[in-house]
């Protein structure tokens, strides 16, 4: 085998290695991204609007700072 097949050889099996840890390292960022979506949906539930509420905000075109507002005051109200 020439000097160049074996350190070709030699970078081949590098990469595979740095794939390998790369894979790794997806899976324990997946893992932490999924666990952090969990407790994040757990600490704030979506807010109980009714469907009649809804289609008032949309057709009564309700100002965006009112939204936040009340939205705040869900969360307010959440966490005490």
């Amino acid at each position: 085998m020439s000097t160049v097949e074996l350190e070709l050889r030699r970078e081949i099996e590098s990469l595979r290695a740095e794939v390998e840890k790369l894979r790794k390292d997806l899976s324990i960022v997946t893992n932490d991204r999924d666990n952090y979506r969990r407790e994040l949906f757990l600490a704030f539930p979506p807010p109980d609007y009714t469907d009649a509420e809804i289609a008032n905000f949309i057709n009564n075109r309700v100002p965006a700072d009112q939204v936040m507002k009340e939205l705040e005051e869900i969360i307010r109200n959440h966490t005490k």
